[in-house]
């Protein structure tokens, strides 16, 4: 017999949620869980408990990196300086630091990770490369400043047009640098 609340394997949403005492007690079955599991395979769940405790930790790290960033920002508007710290910040919030690789790996890395940058669209690719140049020698107000131009020059591509189209149609976008 099925719980009233499962509807093919999936909760149905109509349904009334178990009250909040039911939740919690239903999680002193938890332990019993883990040893029957463990029982079957060890190793197995061990790494499910190691990678449930990495998996709960990306959230908080993610939060992190943004207080750094914002730290960052805030530290520059006061004094000015190099915004080389700032942009590695932004880098690894964004994903394009996304791993640690050994130095005989990097090489081949970073030239799979150009490609993979290189297939976007040529003018903001572009855009990218000379405002990541800029930004070593500028202020950050003078940055934004730039930002704030180069965004206004990508809404006229065609580059745009043809990436809001190809997303709305559900396809990859050909960019062609117009």
């Amino acid at each position: 017999m099925t719980h009233p609340m499962i509807v093919r394997g999936r909760r149905d949403p109509d349904a009334p949620r178990p009250p909040l005492k039911e939740r919690i007690a239903a999680l002193r079955l938890v332990p019993r869980l883990i040893g029957l599991v463990w029982e079957t395979h060890r190793t197995y769940t061990a790494l499910m408990i190691v990678l449930r405790l990495v998996r709960s930790a990306v959230p908080v790290s993610n939060l992190w990196v943004a207080k750094l960033i914002i730290d960052e920002v805030v530290t520059l508007s006061r004094s000015g300086g190099s915004a080389r710290h700032l942009w590695f910040l932004v880098a690894l919030e964004m994903g394009i630091v996304s791993k640690v690789v050994a130095p005989d790996e990097l090489l081949g890395e970073a030239r799979a990770k150009a490609g993979k940058l290189g297939a976007k669209a040529p003018h903001y690719v572009r855009m990218a490369k000379l405002l990541v140049g800029q930004s070593l020698s500028n202020s950050l107000t003078d940055h934004l400043q730039l930002e704030r131009h180069g965004i206004a020059d990508s809404m006229a591509t065609g580059d745009l047009r043809e990436g809001v189209t190809a997303f709305f149609e559900g396809r990859e976008a050909r960019f062609t640098g117009a």
